[in-house]
């Protein structure tokens, strides 16, 4: 996987977190994007990212991150019941996730859900 690819999934992640907690303040826990690319460069071997520890344990990090931003999500009134109800289906795949791409895609499926949340 290339660096622009990376950091464009960096950069949804952070969209993915941002709206969820509907804060555009990256210096909060789990907020900024590396929390998430740096799965992706340990799943790669870089050597940029061994100081934070196992793939695994990065691996778990996020995926803490990920549940508290889906728990602010299911907590929103503005999102209709029905998306919901996808959300905390996403929800439920994200302990059985092996890798950043399986990740991704909840990331991925949730921001587009959550379309409605962009212009507060």
């Amino acid at each position: 996987m290339g660096d622009i690819d990376t950091y464009k999934m960096g950069s949804k992640y952070e969209t993915f977190f941002g709206r969820a907690l509907n804060d555009t303040n990256r210096s909060k826990p789990g907020a900024h994007g590396t929390t998430f690319t740096n799965l992706v460069d340990s799943e790669n071997g870089q050597s940029n990212v061994k100081h934070l520890g196992s793939t695994q344990k990065i691996a778990d990090n996020l995926k803490k991150h990920m549940h508290k931003a889906m728990d602010k999500y299911l907590s929103n009134k503005k999102i209709p019941d029905q998306d919901r109800s996808v959300i905390k289906e996403l929800k439920s795949q994200i302990d059985g996730s092996n890798s950043s791409d399986e990740l991704f895609d909840i990331v991925k499926d949730t921001v587009e859900l959550t379309q409605i949340l962009r212009n507060r």
